[in-house]
């Protein structure tokens, strides 16, 4: 791969690749016929798990070598999609080039697909309508028969792929669809009038499950389903924090005012990327605004809504706007004004196009994470097709979370003609869409420092020890030495860390070769040379006998390079390019020196061996420079120190920080209440004496007031109970995954997750303000244990920064309460794994809230 996948898609990987090799073996063995799933959220990057996993399959990996004579079918519904994907194929593979991916068109007539290579075919090339890819006198083969004779001689090694797999899977008024003929068999008489054979393995890909796993179950398809958990895909960076709804109160006319605020805001977010690049070097990400026009819109409106574009930003004006509308055709509008088409597929790289109006859907083939705010101009009725377009708009632009400008990690939608019951609708449509783990925050208010709170609060706000990710994930022990040695030489600490680090791994090689002399020397000349036996019929004896007759010939450089290859593919990233580097200096013959290369992985004893001494030699030179540099590296900023942190301890993966004082918090100012036809927006209850508190001009909080939108309705009653205490002085909501939060790291099995409790109260107590942090939370998963026993150790390390530190649990219908700052209650907790658990510790331990 050219990316470096993250250790959900490596894992989703692994598991793909196993399953399929599984799924052929069945066939093999019992002619069964099964199906794979990848069920991935929007955003986690399933093509680029899909190409991995094709890329293993033909080309093979560290432990299977590849197969060849695997042909591949992907089939979507749309040719724009199988643009896209064939493009992010080319550009994510580091082993796939132009000749191994085919786009099926009018023009492909062959017996059969073609083995090593992806087709692409769309499923209107298969309808009955499409006359040009039926056997005619200009053409041999129809579409059916190529996929027909291909299953018929493969078998095994024919695999179909059905991207967006939760569309066309399932009959229509007791009609097979194509994919469903595709996949599972029937007639074709369209064509041939002759059967057509089901798939022996299918690969299904989809955002939404339930359609495909309920069709391979009509098909009597045995299916194995890899699914990526949401939570792990927000974690990794990918996808954005929040949704930001914005709307008008009820009865007011606001179209105007919120395109004029929707371009406000594309301006908020161009001026903030543009510091955020400034600041750390980054690509620039130029943010696009979509607009969802009226069906029937007239020119005159069109032209009207240009202006307005143009008068709030000077830059949109020319190709800077773009229509995405069924007629590709250029848009002349009155005052000559011209308006220029774009396929959405290729929307995001055109870095001209800053707006994109749009009528209907604009979700097939819809890839643009620059997309970062939307404004809808239609009556309220598509809540649905708004839902999924913003859930292509979550995409993080940069592949990751950004830890210097939290307002970088949202997307805005503005819906200037929705009532509060049709944005309700909306919310709920657009937590079904991103799986209820993205926040939606509606009419979100910028609540400013609460003036009325004594200053020493924030002053004990920013004095808790607090703890940040690195989230930068590796995929062996070399790959963390070349970034840590990117890392040294970007901050000018050692300007040849690279040459440094490669030399360091070749000499692991050359030393274990030392050792191994005589044993790859032997391996060389097997690699050089081949050994020819003949075996003769003898019908005297009516056996087969050995000849004399053997010969030895030299191996053909092709051959050569197939060995060379997998040698690469191997040993850890670059290793065996560098030694073949370091030998071509030594040697004359280049091939004679892929064959040293070769031998190296020979045998499955030797590939190991030289594997571990790669690793082993790249931990050595990564632990050597942190020893050498750690202290000046403590000197650079936090973003770097988060980031050589991710370096030097790969598996714990955090850093000590302090929290980050904000100058304003953002909240959402109204909830969602009653579901389906009933649901409508509430405002959010309001409480005194909060940190921040909304401003003078917010149409729905009340000046000094702060909306807060619990989590369950027992939050409410610890947070009144807390602020009804006479010596309170302010509380603060801790945000979870920011730098204005208390973070507090906890073993999840794998490595360090992050906890974050939920309320911060100042309390005023023999005239000096203490801190207590309170953590109201369910109790029935299996970390809460872990999580509660790492406040617990944080808690006791920083008694002198809090008063008290409290979980509370609800049970049968009472609020009970465990003090977190006593000894034996860390070790207890490390032990829960279960609700019972939870309670038994709190029964024995605490007490009533």
């Amino acid at each position: 791969m050219s990316f470096t996948l993250t250790p959900y898609q490596s894992n989703a990987v692994t598991l793909c690749v196993e399953e399929v090799r599984d799924a052929q073996r069945v066939f093999i063995e019992r002619a069964k016929k099964t199906a794979v799933g990848l069920s991935a959220p929007t955003g986690a990057g399933k093509t680029v798990i899909a190409t991995s996993v094709l890329e293993r399959l033909i080309f093979g990996d560290e432990t299977t070598e590849g197969n060849p004579g695997l042909a591949i079918l992907w089939v979507t519904d749309d040719p724009a999609l199988n643009r896209q994907t064939l493009d992010k194929m080319l550009l994510a593979s580091a082993q796939l080039t132009d000749g191994d991916l085919v786009e099926i068109d009018t023009a492909f007539d062959q017996k059969r697909l073609d083995r090593g290579r992806i087709h692409f075919a769309h499923i209107h090339l298969f309808g009955k309508g499409t006359t040009s890819m039926q056997p005619s006198n200009s053409r041999e083969n129809g579409l059916w028969e190529i996929v027909a004779n291909t299953v018929e001689a493969y078998g095994s090694n024919f695999l179909l792929v059905i991207d967006e797999a939760h569309k066309g899977v399932e009959a229509k008024r007791d009609a097979a669809t194509i994919i469903e003929r595709i996949s599972h068999g029937g007639t074709a008489d369209h064509f041939t009038g002759r059967p057509h054979p089901a798939a022996p393995v299918i690969f299904g890909i989809t955002a939404t499950p339930e359609r495909f796993k309920r069709a391979m179950d009509r098909a009597g398809r045995s299916l194995e389903m890899i699914e990526v958990p949401v939570s792990e895909v927000r974690e990794s960076g990918l996808l954005k924090d929040r949704i930001i709804v914005r709307h008008p109160g009820e009865s007011q006319a606001a179209e105007s005012t919120l395109l004029a605020q929707s371009v406000v805001t594309l301006k908020e977010f161009d001026e903030r990327w543009r510091a955020y690049t400034e600041l750390t070097g980054a690509p620039l990400v130029e943010p696009l605004l979509v607009i969802q026009v009226r069906p029937g819109t007239s020119d005159a409106e069109l032209g009207s809504y240009l202006s307005s574009l143009e008068s709030e930003w000077l830059l949109l004006k020319g190709d800077a706007i773009a229509h995405s509308f069924e007629s590709h055709a250029t848009l002349t509008l009155p005052g000559d004004r011209e308006v220029r088409y774009i396929a959405p597929d290729r929307i995001a790289a055109d870095s001209r196009v800053r707006v994109v109006l749009f009528k209907s859907a604009l979700t097939t083939g819809w890839d643009c994470p620059r997309a970062e705010v939307m404004l809808s101009l239609r009556v309220a009725k598509d809540y649905t097709n708004i839902a999924q377009l913003i859930g292509r708009m979550v995409r993080t632009p940069l592949a990751e979370r950004i830890e210097t400008d939290e307002s970088l990690n949202s997307v805005t939608l503005y819906l200037p003609h929705y009532s509060k019951s049709e944005v309700a609708k909306v919310v709920q449509a657009l937590g079904e869409d991103t799986g209820g783990d993205i926040e939606i925050a509606v009419e979100p208010v910028d609540c400013v420092k609460n003036t009325a709170i004594p200053s020493e609060c924030f002053a004990l706000l920013g004095a808790l020890p607090s703890v940040a990710r690195a989230k930068k994930p590796w995929r062996s022990q070399t790959d963390r030495l070349l970034g840590l040695a990117r890392l040294l030489r970007g901050h000018n600490l050692v300007a040849n860390a690279s040459a440094q680090a490669q030399a360091r791994l070749v000499g692991a090689i050359k030393t274990e070769v030392a050792v191994r002399a005589a044993e790859i020397q032997e391996l060389v000349n097997d690699v050089m040379e081949l050994d020819i036996s003949e075996t003769v019929w003898d019908n005297r004896r009516g056996q087969f006998v050995e000849s004399d007759n053997q010969q030895s010939i030299s191996t053909k450089v092709q051959d050569i390079d197939t060995q060379f290859n997998a040698a690469v593919r191997a040993l850890p990233d670059a290793t065996a390019k560098w030694y073949w580097n370091t030998l071509c200096d030594e040697m004359d013959d280049p091939y004679e020196a892929k064959a040293h290369v070769a031998a190296l992985v020979k045998t499955k004893e030797m590939a190991i061996a030289f594997k571990k001494a790669v690793e082993a030699a790249a931990a050595d030179q990564s632990e050597a420079w942190r020893v050498q540099y750690a202290n000046q590296v403590s000197m650079l900023g936090k973003q770097a120190r988060l980031d050589f942190e991710g370096a030097w301890n790969p598996r714990v993966g955090t850093l000590a920080v302090d929290i980050e004082i904000p100058a304003s918090v953002s909240a959402p100012s109204e909830t969602i209440t009653g579901s389906g036809e009933h649901a409508v927006t509430s405002p959010v209850p309001v409480y005194d004496k909060h940190l921040y508190v909304a401003p003078s001009d917010h149409r729905v909080v009340p000046e000094g007031k702060y909306p807060f939108k619990p989590g369950s309705a027992w939050e409410i009653d610890v947070l009144e109970k807390e602020i009804g205490y006479a010596t309170l002085v302010g509380w603060y909501r801790n945000p979870a995954r920011s730098k204005h939060g208390l973070g507090v790291p906890y073993p999840d099995g794998e490595g360090w997750a992050l906890m974050y409790p939920d309320f911060l109260f100042f309390h005023e107590v023999d005239g000096a303000i203490v801190v207590d942090v309170v953590d109201p939370h369910g109790h029935q998963g299996w970390d809460t244990g872990p999580k509660w026993a790492a406040l617990s150790r944080w808690a006791r390390a920083h008694h002198d920064k809090v008063r008290r530190v409290v979980a509370v649990i609800k049970v049968s219908d009472e609020l009970k309460a465990l003090d977190l700052t006593t000894d034996i209650i860390t070790e207890r907790l490390d032990e829960c794994t279960t609700k019972a658990s939870i309670e038994a510790v709190f029964a024995e331990f605490g007490g009533d809230y």
